[in-house]
């Protein structure tokens, strides 16, 4: 499905997104939860981190949200992405 009609169907616009958005198994999921999602996916000990979830959203996500604003000063920003 492509993501305009992911959008329309979850009803977001993503025109103004302002976070990840993961969906699995029907759920749309945003900001921290997204992401520790995103890591059971992930080779290495990423996935490790999905243990996190058991954290409350609201917690998680203000780490989130203090990671996000300065994710480009700590781990710098490429202009293109990383390929193998």
């Amino acid at each position: 499905m492509e993501a305009n009609s992911l959008a329309n169907h979850y009803g977001f616009d993503i025109n103004h997104l302002q976070s990840i958005v993961f969906i699995q198994n029907g759920r749309m999921l945003i900001r921290s939860s997204a992401v520790l999602r995103v890591f059971r996916y992930m080779d290495g000990l990423w996935p490790l981190l999905s243990i996190l979830l058991i954290v409350p959203v609201p917690v998680r996500d203000f780490i989130y949200d203090i990671i996000a604003r300065n994710r480009y000063r700590w781990f710098g920003k490429c202009e293109s992405c990383v390929t193998d």
